[in-house]
């Protein structure tokens, strides 16, 4: 919901919370920072129970490579938050074959309410938490006091140079 306020400026509220307001910021976004992607293929019996598919449209998993990606952005134009998002494949969409973002948590409302206002993507409010232990850069993201996303990124080889390629393990919470 957008509101406007005596200064001219536009502001969304949290249509849960009526006393979570912030300003409204149109897309697009400039956006910095840093991140991992990684692509998986999906089993289907993974996919019928967990693409996170709203159940008030027709979709259904198309196949194709899906993904995961945690992001931390230092700076954007909704002010810095890091962000967990999972693309379960392509999709049958309109009778077409279609990438989504079914499922995404953001680390501030300012995120939430402004991606569902310009982008219609389900954002949820979760806590995240990056750390660091030697080469192992660390994130956890958890919800409610509940972790449901853990995982570490092996730094030591990117950093060195001595070869390109870095582990990501998720971790059940």
């Amino acid at each position: 919901m957008s509101v406007e306020n005596p200064g001219n400026a536009s502001y969304l509220t949290d249509p849960d919370n009526s006393s979570i307001c912030v300003p409204a910021v149109p897309a697009p976004w400039k956006l910095s920072g840093r991140g991992c992607i990684v692509l998986y293929k999906f089993k289907k019996e993974f996919l019928e129970k967990r693409a996170y598919l709203p159940k008030n449209e027709a979709m259904e998993s198309a196949g194709g490579l899906g993904a995961f990606m945690i992001v931390d952005y230092k700076s954007s134009d909704a002010g810095p938050y890091s962000e967990l998002l999972f693309i379960p494949g392509k999709l049958h969409i309109n009778g077409g074959r279609w990438h989504r973002i079914t499922k995404i948590y953001v680390s501030t409302m300012d995120s939430v309410l402004n991606g569902r206002k310009n982008w219609a993507i389900p954002k949820e409010l979760a806590d995240f938490k990056f750390s660091q232990n030697r080469n192992i850069e660390e994130v956890e993201v958890s919800k409610g006091g509940r972790t449901f996303f853990r995982a570490g990124m092996n730094l030591g080889a990117a950093l060195s140079g001595e070869h390109k390629t870095s582990s990501l393990s998720p971790h059940a919470g």
